[in-house]
């Protein structure tokens, strides 16, 4: 079977609604959402299925009182029925906006009541003790909660206060976590869907979204905050569905293909990849709710596409150099002379040339012979786009994978411009850039070296009065806060954002990315932090990977558990080393002159990382200020 529609020509201007009818009705078939089953296996439903549930889970928040124009908020893993609920609002004409699960009970607070939102949709029990306080009657900005997976029934709230089950009204179950004043704001999601389904009218569906437009908006992103309070982003159906059609312009991926959706969806790149294109593409979406499972999903799935922020390739680099490691001497060898043809094979696809004769012929043994069989061990032999974005790529990942014949093409966007701006692609890529312009976006190197967009897939800010504030200038450009450059060719190269420049004592500009991915080059060092703003010298704090140190330590003989493997002079003789070599290849105002290697990695949950992994400077700064003192005390 084949589409009838090109992604990039929509017809006419179509919503997110339009678009699940066409895909029920004309692909109702074939697989749309598939999630992990209790044998271990996966348990689907097809675009037809999907389509029916939407409206039913609609009918059923309808009886809420849901209604449209109205936010909501939603708290959940990678699952269906997260999925579902976004559809189901959109459906309704409300407007779902996607909490991050890593957010402080703060950082939720600030969100609903800046969107105005009066009702939520989450998990289950691990979520409670941050959402049920926003629930008080007196001082909570929510009216009622629906929990997926409710706690079981307790006597802790008295059966008495449940208001009664009406035809206008559902039953909320009895649940532990609720106090006898919330207990009637908590709505059991699988009793939402049953009484949907009793309420579900095909007509009423019908005429429901036929009375949207596509400039309403689809959902409402907030910012993850490495500076300061999030901002929210509103972005219309008709942005997303004009960025997803400038992205298959570029890429062409084959309709019908599978996504590992494991990203936040309250991550606009998430949104796009996992929820919008797949509604264009009429894709088959794989929710892995747990990201320590993506690399056993991959294997299974065996994807055509896979997006992952550097962090996330990073930690594929280093299982995959540790199982190369462990092959055979005369394997081995043949992986290396194998990585060096794919090497000079993608760097004469760069230079925009097709390779022929002897190099096609070698490549395409070294493939087949060596190439192939190893990324079908990783479930990446069916890979044709692999993309990275959100942060910059270290070069010695993008060549390792260059070296497996996989091109890790950079993207480069934000959610105020609806996610991508700039990408590279098959037909035309420079390793190191995040690539051209998308169609219906133009790009611009301010004076002072700022990147600024313009295009009608930029988006405005949601204000507290429930309007919304277009961003640009008169002219429609707006500053992106990512400092750049533009080549000959109209290749975009990122150096980092401007608010993060390190202006030294002595007036010099230093990139503070550049010099922590040049530490990063190193396998042992995942994680690294440069400091030196108004300080005559730079200074790093830096954080060993886990999992790589752990093998090199088996290797070198040293014995688990002999103690913290930070502490393990080893370890910090190879640190030295890395370091040094660092140092050799920046010039000597980048070059670290101390640093500091820390106990704990960094991560979302302990606030040093936003949740696409993106490092919070300041939140780093402030944790380690004394050491950070303390090395420009020495």
């Amino acid at each position: 079977m084949t589409l009838t529609l090109r992604l990039s020509d929509p017809p006419g201007d179509p919503t997110l609604p339009a678009l699940m009818r066409r895909n029920a009705e004309e692909f109702g078939d074939l697989p749309a959402l598939s999630w992990r089953a209790a044998d271990g296996g996966w348990a689907s439903m097809n675009w037809a299925e999907t389509r029916r549930r939407v409206g039913e889970l609609a009918a059923g928040l309808a009886a809420l009182g849901i209604r449209r124009g109205e936010r909501v908020l939603m708290m959940m893993a990678n699952r269906p029925e997260h999925w579902l609920s976004d559809m189901a609002l959109v459906h309704l004409g409300a407007v779902p906006i996607s909490v991050y699960g890593t957010a402080s009970p703060e950082q939720i607070a600030h969100i609903a009541r800046h969107s105005g939102a009066r009702r939520a949709i989450v998990d289950g029990e691990r979520e409670l003790a941050r959402w049920a306080p926003l629930l008080d009657r007196r001082t909570g900005p929510l009216e009622r909660l629906v929990v997926v997976d409710p706690p079981p029934a307790t006597d802790a709230a008295p059966e008495a206060a449940a208001p009664k089950a009406t035809p206008d009204t559902p039953a909320t179950p009895v649940t532990a976590y609720a106090s006898v004043t919330a207990y009637a704001s908590v709505t059991a999601y699988a009793d939402v869907l049953a009484d949907g389904a009793r309420r579900f009218d095909p007509d009423a569906f019908e005429a429901c979204w036929r009375r949207g437009s596509p400039g309403d908006p689809a959902t409402v992103v907030y910012t993850s905050g490495t500076s300061g309070e999030p901002k929210g982003v509103v972005a219309t159906q008709r942005q997303v569905v004009v960025s997803g059609a400038s992205l298959d312009r570029k890429l062409g991926v084959a309709p019908h293909g599978a996504h590992i959706c494991y990203l936040p969806f309250a991550h606009i790149a998430e949104r796009m990849l996992g929820l919008y294109m797949p509604l264009l593409r009429v894709s088959h979406v794989y929710f892995c709710a747990d990201p320590g499972e993506v690399a056993r999903a991959v294997r299974e799935v065996r994807p055509e596409e896979f997006f992952g922020v550097p962090r996330v390739w990073e930690k594929l680099t280093v299982a995959a150099r540790g199982a190369l490691a462990r092959l055979p001497a005369e394997r081995q060898a043949a992986v290396r002379a194998a990585g060096e043809t794919a090497r000079a094979w993608v760097a004469a696809r760069e230079r925009g040339e097709e390779p022929t004769g002897a190099l096609a012929d070698a490549y395409a043994r070294a493939r087949r012979e060596v190439l192939d069989p190893l990324l079908a061990v990783m479930g990446f032999d069916r890979l044709t786009w692999a993309i990275s974005a959100a942060a910059p790529m270290p070069q010695d990942v993008v060549r390792f994978w260059t070296g497996l014949g996989v091109v890790i093409l950079d993207v480069w966007g934000m959610s105020e411009a609806t996610g991508v701006c700039t990408l590279n692609h098959h037909g035309g890529f420079r390793l190191g850039s995040v690539g051209s312009p998308i169609d219906r976006v133009e790009v611009r190197i301010a004076a002072d070296g700022e990147i600024e967009v313009r295009g009608e897939v930029v988006c405005g800010y949601l204000q507290e009065d429930g309007s919304v504030a277009r961003l640009g200038d008169a002219d429609g450009w707006f500053a992106t806060g990512d400092v750049g450059r533009l080549d000959a060719d109209g290749y975009l190269y990122v150096t980092d954002r401007k608010k993060e420049l390190i202006i030294t004592s002595t007036g010099k500009n230093v990139s503070p990315a550049l010099v922590e991915n040049t530490l990063k080059a190193h396998p042992l060092i995942g994680q690294a932090l440069v400091h030196g703003d108004r300080r005559s010298y730079l200074v790093a704090l830096l954080v060993l990977d886990p999992d790589a140190t752990a093998a090199w330590a088996a290797g070198q003989g040293i014995a688990a558990g002999a103690g913290p493997l930070t502490h393990h002079p080893a370890v910090r003789a190879e640190v030295e080393r890395a370091v040094a070599a660092a140092n050799s290849r920046l010039n000597r105002t980048e070059q670290v002159k101390r640093y500091c290697l820390l106990d704990r990695e960094w991560g979302p949950e302990t606030g040093e990382l936003t949740p696409s992994l993106k490092l919070r400077r300041h939140v780093i700064h402030a944790t380690y200020a004394q050491v950070i003192e303390e090395m420009y005390a020495v």
